[in-house]
């Protein structure tokens, strides 16, 4: 089996967070719903990440304080042949670990440490494995307003400001529509302060600094956040307020040049539930913008029991939303969510429906077709794919 044909699914397994889960998952993507090739039975691999070359699968462990490396191996259909095999584990050097990203060079491996609020670099070796921590780096401001969720700084992701993606075409440029390009900075939601900070990683030695921030909305509670390819324009998931922030001046590398230009809400106007922002998704060739909503007050509440949604703008030619429509999500609890670099649509996993799902994006509303079952995994909160995605800018 090749590793195009490949899905990783994370899931939570503890106990405290509701979860029955039993680790990574790996499956047969090929065909619809998926088959399951094997468990890696490992606690709590929240989130997910491949290195440059897909040959390393990287798992951080929510709760926790442990990044861990998996070889991936093509498939031979054996038992005693798994396609993931243990290259051992790191501190993470913070507690509750959130994310992983891997810099455009493929040489630095960020973790955001959501609860210590800080983010980590490692150098990533030739054999794909990482380091033990080069640096931390620690955010600090004025809290929001929510004393449970905004007690101090909770980074929530890391997102590299790639090279620009030229219109029609998978080929980059190393300008920025604002004549400006840096690919070693990169940008942190921070949901505990309602701020963008704009950080730097110097790639000889991996120190990381503070170069910028926003101040968003009080009590948005910033969560992710994706950069559009072609324009100087992020859009930002506001975890607590339900919204998404439009903002210009994300590739400049001028300070104060970001600037917050809309916000939009993520929920129907009649959807009164407790509810959070799960996850901000860009369509293929950046022409869409999806988030999904996740209803609850919280992960110690159940949410629904009625199905969550997602909702799908359209993207201007200046970089506003503007809305198309709001769709079912499918289930309960969509916290994470992705677009297959192969195919159309959207990507959802059920964190307390366990299952994962596909919406089509095609027809008309009434005729929509429901979402299809992609399958059947307790708890799933990551999902990443082996696919290549040279192909992604070319669908629509």
């Amino acid at each position: 089996m090749k590793m195009n044909d490949l899905a990783f699914v994370g899931t939570r397994t503890m106990e405290k967070r509701n979860a029955r889960g039993r680790g990574i998952e790996v499956f047969d993507a090929t065909q619809e719903p998926w088959t399951h090739i094997e468990t890696v039975p490992v606690i709590n691999p929240s989130f997910l990440a491949l290195d440059r070359k897909n040959s390393v699968l990287h798992a951080v462990h929510g709760d926790m304080t442990e990044l861990s490396s998996y070889a991936v191996k093509e498939a031979s259909g054996g038992a005693a042949d798994p396609i993931l095999v243990s290259l051992g584990q790191h501190s993470t050097g913070g507690t509750n670990p959130a994310h992983i990203v891997i810099d455009p060079s493929g040489e630095w491996l960020i973790v955001t440490n959501h609860s210590s609020g800080t983010v980590a670099s490692f150098r990533i070796l030739e054999d794909g494995t990482p380091t033990d921590v080069v640096d931390v780096l620690a955010f600090t401001g004025e809290p929001g307003p929510f004393s449970d969720d905004q007690a101090g700084a909770k980074p929530h992701q890391a997102v590299f400001i790639e090279p620009v993606e030229s219109a029609g075409s998978t080929e980059t440029t190393a300008v920025a529509p604002d004549g400006e390009q840096d690919p070693s900075h990169f940008l942190v939601p921070d949901k505990g302060l309602d701020t963008v900070f704009k950080c730097s990683i110097d790639r000889a030695t991996g120190r990381m600094e503070v170069v910028d921030e926003l101040r968003l909305r009080q009590g948005c509670g910033p969560r992710h956040l994706v950069i559009h390819p072609r324009m100087d324009r992020a859009y930002v998931l506001g975890e607590l307020g339900s919204t998404v922030t439009v903002v210009t001046g994300a590739r400049s590398r001028e300070h104060g040049a970001m600037k917050a230009v809309q916000i939009v809400p993520t929920l129907p106007d009649d959807d009164v539930r407790d509810s959070r922002g799960g996850e901000i998704v860009l369509g293929h060739a950046g022409a869409t913008l999806w988030a999904t909503n996740r209803s609850g007050a919280g992960d110690s509440t159940p949410g629904g029991p009625e199905e969550d949604t997602a909702a799908l703008w359209d993207i201007g030619e200046d970089g506003r939303l503007a809305l198309r429509t709001h769709v079912g999500a499918g289930g309960v609890r969509p916290r994470f969510a992705t677009a297959h670099p192969l195919y159309p649509g959207l990507d959802v996993a059920l964190e307390r429906s366990h299952r994962i799902v596909r919406i089509e994006t095609s027809g008309s509303e009434s005729d929509r077709p429901e979402p299809a079952l992609l399958a059947e995994v307790s708890s799933p909160v990551c999902i990443v794919y082996g696919a290549e995605p040279a192909s992604r800018s070319a669908i629509a």
